[in-house]
Formats: structure tokens, sequence, C-alpha cells
């Protein structure tokens, strides 16, 4: 989940550090924004064994509880952080391939082409460059 546009703020990122690093900013960034946070186990969606998976989405209020998968304990394996949709009053289209090769303004300027409105827009885990735009 590296943010690639924020139009509410015109600010473009392409990720940097480690992955670690990148997945803890990415949650970090769910927080900030108001919404519902719960982890995963890297490169996964569901949620963690033992867990109750997005029923343990957090908010800002509970940061340090929120942020424990990324700042407590083996931050070498990152979580994938995870975002309640209901609970953030967010809806997300999920396209899983089309933009591979792209660089970021790319993926915009495709996304544009295709009818998508300007929004917060996050390159997915796919390999086969696929990004969300919520």
């Amino acid at each position: 989940m590296a943010l690639i546009n924020d139009l509410t703020n015109d600010r473009t990122e392409s990720p940097t550090g480690t992955e670690a690093e990148q997945m803890l900013r990415a949650a970090e960034d769910v927080l900030d924004r108001g919404w519902y946070l719960f982890g995963c186990p890297y490169k996964t969606k569901i949620g963690f064994r033992g867990s109750r998976g997005s029923l343990d989405a957090l908010d800002n209020q509970h940061r340090a509880e929120a942020l424990h998968r990324w700042t407590g304990g083996d931050n070498k394996k990152p979580a994938n952080p995870a975002v309640r949709l209901d609970m953030s009053d967010l809806v997300v289209v999920d396209v899983d391939f089309g933009f591979e090769g792209l660089s970021d303004a790319g993926v915009i300027e495709k996304a544009a082409s295709l009818g998508l409105p300007p929004t917060y827009t996050v390159r997915s885990g796919s390999a086969k460059g696929g990004a969300h735009f919520y």
C-alpha cells in the first residue's frame, strides 16, 4: 500500500525506505485520515490468526494499539495495513491489473482517461500493476 497520489493536498509520493517502513507510514496515514485500520499478515488480505480480522479495526483515538502490528514485535516482516471501509465511510475501486510499468503520474493519467474521478490512490501489491482508488 504505497501512496501515489492524494488529491486532497496534491501530494505525490514514491515509496522509500524498507518495506516495513513503507507499511508503517501507510498505516499511520490511514489513521491520520480518520479511517479505521487493522493489520493482515505480510502480502495477504486476511486477518492474523487469532485476530477477529476487520472487527479489530481501530481509529486514531486508539493509535498506539492500532499501530502495534507495525511498531511492536518483528517489524522486519511488515504487516499489510488494511482499511475497514464501512466504518471509515469509504468505497474503493480495486483494479488488479493494467497499470504495470507506469510511473505514479502515469497511473493517475490512465485512471483519468478511463473516467475515474480524482481521488486518493494507492498501488496495490499486485505484480500485474494494480491500484486502489478510494
